[in-house]
Parts: C-alpha cells; structure tokens; sequence
C-alpha cells in the first residue's frame, strides 16, 4: 500500500475485497506491484522500462466511469483508489498516466536514448503539448499569410484615388510596418472642409501631430481602439490600444450626437485584422455621407466608396 499523502489509506482486507471484486487478479499477474515499483534506479534504460509499465495500466485507468460512486459499494474503495494503492500512485500520477498515447510513449523513448534524457509520462505529455504548440503556429502563419495573400490580391484591383478630385475624408494607418518614418512630403487631395482619422501607436504619438501639423490640419481630439492584444510597441507599458487622432481642415460639418464616435471602441485584433476596424470607416461615411474618402498606408480597401492613397516609396523616403 502507499503511504503518499495523496493517495487514501486502504487496509489489507479492503484491497483484497477490492482486487476480487473488480477482476483486477489479471493485471496483477501481468504486471506485478513489486516489479512495477522495484526500479529505484534512476537511470535512462530503467526510466523508458517503467515508462512502458506505466502504459499497461492506461487502458485499466481510460475504463473507469468517471461517475461517483461507480463502483460495488459495500464500504469497497473505489476502482481508480485500488489501482494507486497497488502500484504506489498519487492522483497526479495517475492522471498523467491516464492520458498516456501510444505514439507519445514511443517518441519520448526515442528522445529519451537520443538525448540521453529519463523518460516518463511527463516527458511523453511534453512532447505532445509541443507539437501541439508547433502545429498551432504552423497552421496561425499559414493564416495569416493566406490572409495577407488575399489582401495583396483585393489591393492590387482597389480602385486607385485621382489625385486631382477633392476627397472628404481619409484614415491614415501609421502602424503598418512599411510606413516610412519622414513623411512630409505627403500630400492629400482633399476638400476645403475634410476630416482625417489617423491611427498611431501610443509612441509614435509626436509622428502623428507633426504629420497633422505638415498637412495643415488642425488636430481636435484622439480616441482609443482597444484590441485587447499586446504588442510590443513600447518599453514603459503593455500597450494594448491604438490611439485614433481626429484632425479637421475647414470647417467639416460636426456629427449629431448619434454619430459621435465611441471614445473607446473595443475590436479583438486577430489574425484576420491587420488593419483599422471597420468601425472607424463606418463612423466617417456617417459623419461625411455621400462622399468618397482616402485610406492611406492601408492593407486593405473598406468600400468602393474609398480610394487608395499609393505613394511612391522613393519620394516617401526623400
């Protein structure tokens, strides 16, 4: 019996009643509790030879109903109790042996002799929750570049802003990576009276207002695009917002207070989001309605209502 503070204390005459009643002689005989626990040597071979006896008792553990009370009664302990009591088990143990698989015990013997490593369920566990982890990541990238993929291609037939007609609004994306860090020599072809969004990160803030200021705009106030995810885009917080700075030329007419923007808003950025919410286009074709508007530095084309900013990456950078 053990005496592991995690495992009930069963009496001799308790576990004899016990192995009869749930037909448990045959395990015995197959892999004795003595043998199953004899090995105190720690070395590699003895560790995958223990390995393979933990995995005789998975299928004997799987079988168990998980219901209370699933067993004979009669003051018996119960089946999962009996097993830890024969083999000198703790319930963490038994989990990890429980949720042993065939192909993980294989590999972790392989790994075991390859890296001159112990072996053992934890080690079986491990190695599956890291493939898991891998394939994960494998198949996000795969996503992600499928998604991009299909951006690039809906990009590439955007329709393309005439630089020669007044546009009422645009939303400037300054947290995309090809952004060029000198942008003064963007010019936008808007009208007299035109509002601009501009979505920046929290430290690249002073970017924005000088943008703002180069433009000839006049900047009237900022709102917060929480995506909930962290980004490493600062050193002194865990940003998890993008700042979105309203700046007007003109005199733009003002929204009625059912149009007024969230200041606020919440959006989840996932893979699929690699952009400005919808949301923020959405506000502007209500504040400015009938109009056409710009997105520039933007992955992606909202509507056939805006029109896409393309500048020349050498006159960007000069």
């Amino acid at each position: 019996m053990s005496n592991d503070k995690n495992t009930k204390i069963i009496s001799a005459t308790q576990l004899k009643a016990a192995i009869r009643a749930y037909k448990l002689k045959g395990l015995i005989i197959h892999l004795p509790p003595k043998a199953y626990k004899k090995h105190a040597s720690q070395t590699v071979r003895s560790t995958i030879e223990s390995l393979c006896k933990d995995f005789v008792l998975t299928p004997f553990l799987r079988e168990i109903p998980k219901r209370p009370g699933a067993h004979p009664g009669k003051g018996l302990p119960s089946k999962r109790d009996t097993i830890e009591a024969l083999y000198g088990l703790n319930r963490y143990r038994t989990d990890q042996i429980e949720a042993l698989e065939k192909k993980w015990v294989r590999k972790a013997i392989k790994y075991a002799l390859k890296n001159n490593e112990k072996a053992g369920p934890a080690l079986a566990l491990r190695l599956k929750r890291e493939n898991a982890k891998h394939y994960e990541k494998v198949l996000a990238a795969k996503k992600k570049e499928a998604k991009i993929a299909a951006l690039a291609e809906r990009m590439s037939k955007a329709v393309v802003a005439d630089e020669s007609l007044p546009y009422a609004g645009a939303i400037i994306d300054l947290t995309q990576p090809e952004v060029s860090k000198d942008l003064n020599s963007v010019a936008l072809p808007l009208a007299e009276n035109a509002l601009v969004f501009i979505a920046v990160y929290p430290k690249d803030m002073l970017k924005a207002l000088k943008l703002i200021e180069d433009l000839k705009f006049t900047y009237v106030d900022n709102i917060v695009w929480d995506r909930d995810v962290q980004l490493p885009t600062g050193t002194w917080s865990k940003n998890q917002h993008t700042n979105i700075l309203i700046a007007l030329k003109g005199q733009p007419t003002e929204p009625v207070n059912e149009f007024q923007l969230e200041s606020v808003h919440f959006d989840h950025k996932t893979a699929e989001l690699l952009s400005v919410p919808d949301y923020y286009f959405s506000m502007m074709e209500e504040m400015c309605p009938g109009e056409q508007y710009l997105e520039v530095f933007s992955c992606r084309q909202f509507s056939d209502k805006w029109h896409v900013l393309k500048i020349n990456k050498e006159e960007k950078e000069n």
